[in-house]
């Protein structure tokens, strides 16, 4: 029995139901968990009630020394049981494809691009063909979760492959050497809506991107479409490119004081990689944005990450597809923005799961949207900077630890979960529902420093066109 403030016995009772417990379900359920690493154990990052673990503090020097960051310890990497119709789970490119003659089972055959070597961006048929003298890496992760990372050794990216030689779409000929859609699919996004909920900064089944800071939080909200080349099914995958010339965003009001401005972006690496194999990102040596490019060495000459003139590049799993949970973390005390990340590629999607590599860049202009931005004669200081990263129809979470070089500020992930499509309907040109997500730290930016940003292009409808068998696209 208790008693009120005015001494009368107090009635009031507490109702206790039990739910069955979704940690360690390796997906992070953003209403009531800070993290969720597929298991139950203290000491990994992630403690046993999903909650992310602290950093030690540091201690206090005359410069901030940087503390041992939040170890993530994902769920392992994890593909589809093979069978006689989904031999290759890693890489989708057949063994003969890319050698430049159509063999048994392709539809077309253009030859394959160096990639990762001193040869980057030269035409090939066979790693060989890439590899010199003096080669600082001998090709790029293809596959496995060092997806896009410089490698030596198929070891350096177990279970995925080191190629130095590799297919790309876009061109009508598809990575797998199946013959692209003749005319692309049109990828209408749902328009983006902000809301006013502390957890959820744009609307569920809407696009744009969300912009994690503290104290500012604030939601892009995107409208707009691009346009899906896609390949036929082929042991079990099917290739998806995008064109940076078919991604088309319309302006986004920041409030009256400003309009920003998304581009979709043919990528430009040194080698044509994106990530060293310390996790620090390889430098752009992209043109035409507010970032100027970077000087390659002889050794990693300036090459296209995802193809010329590709904004996007990516597999659909009919069958399933590994690696689609992201995390992406990042210290703050490490250093300037370019820092290295902790990126993790985990788990199981089911048929119909996407992994994409997509570059965007957000640029803006101080005024209302007036119609006068936004356009390709906007001057590169207002394009912003180009950043690559990963879409997946799973989940995504951008992390950043110690934000804005505070030792005891709390690590807290924010995500997104996307939604896959059958590839039945991709064979028809249709996506109903298919949302891509993704999420990613990004440090010491003007005004509002560090923050998490994650983004959806949500609830997508396309147009349905039909194919004939063999056709090629025609530009």
């Amino acid at each position: 029995m208790a008693l009120s403030s005015s001494g009368h016995i107090d009635h009031d009772s507490v109702k206790i139901e039990c739910r069955p417990s979704t940690c360690g379900n390796g997906r992070v359920e953003w209403d009531h968990e800070g993290c969720d690493d597929g298991n139950r154990i203290d000491g990994d990052g992630c403690d046993r009630g999903c909650r992310i673990e602290q950093p030690p503090t540091a201690t206090p020097s005359a410069v901030p020394t940087a503390t041992p960051g939040v170890v993530y310890t994902p769920t392992p990497w994890r593909t589809p049981t093979p069978d006689p119709n989904s031999p290759h789970l890693f890489d989708p490119q057949p063994t003969n494809c890319g050698n430049g003659t159509v063999d048994a089972g392709e539809d077309c055959d253009d030859g394959e691009v160096c990639i990762g070597t001193a040869r980057a961006g030269q035409a090939c048929q066979a790693d060989a063909d890439c590899l010199t003298s003096v080669d600082e890496f001998r090709g790029v992760c293809v596959g496995g979760p060092k997806l896009g990372t410089l490698c030596q050794l198929d070891s350096d990216c177990a279970p995925g492959r080191c190629v130095a030689c590799r297919t790309i779409g876009g061109d009508g000929c598809g990575a797998d050497c199946t013959s692209e859609f003749a005319s692309p699919i049109t990828f209408q996004l749902v328009p983006g809506v902000a809301t006013s909920f502390t957890d959820r900064l744009v609307a569920p089944g809407s696009s744009g991107f969300a912009l994690w800071g503290d104290p500012v939080e604030f939601a892009l909200p995107l409208e707009g479409s691009h346009r899906l080349g896609l390949g036929k099914e082929r042991s079990g995958q099917i290739p998806v490119v995008i064109r940076a010339d078919s991604v088309q965003y319309d302006p986004i009001p920041i409030s009256t004081l400003a309009c920003a401005c998304a581009r979709g972006v043919a990528y430009r690496t040194c080698g044509g990689a994106l990530f060293y194999p310390s996790g620090h990102l390889v430098e752009s040596c992209t043109a035409g944005f507010r970032a100027p490019p970077a000087a390659c060495p002889p050794a990693r000459p300036c090459a296209d990450v995802f193809g010329p003139g590709n904004a996007a590049a990516g597999d659909v799993g009919c069958n399933g597809l590994g690696g689609v949970q992201l995390v992406a973390a990042q210290d703050s005390l490490e250093g300037f923005s370019g820092g290295r990340l902790r990126l993790f590629l985990s788990g199981l999607g089911g048929p119909g799961s996407w992994l994409m590599g997509y570059a965007v860049a957000i640029g803006t202009r101080i005024g209302a949207c007036d119609g006068s931005f936004c356009s390709p004669s906007d001057p590169p200081s207002e394009r912003g900077t180009p950043l690559a990263f990963w879409w997946t129809t799973g989940q995504a979470c951008g992390v950043v630890l110690n934000k804005n070089d505070d030792p005891a500020a709390p690590a807290q992930a924010h995500c997104e979960t996307g939604m896959a499509v059958a590839c039945a309907n991709l064979a028809h040109g249709a996506l109903p529902g298919l949302t891509l997500v993704t999420g990613f730290p990004v440090l010491d930016q003007e005004a509002i420093w560090d923050f998490e940003v994650t983004g959806s292009f949500g609830g997508a409808v396309a147009h349905p066109v039909s194919r004939a068998s063999g056709e090629r696209v025609r530009r």
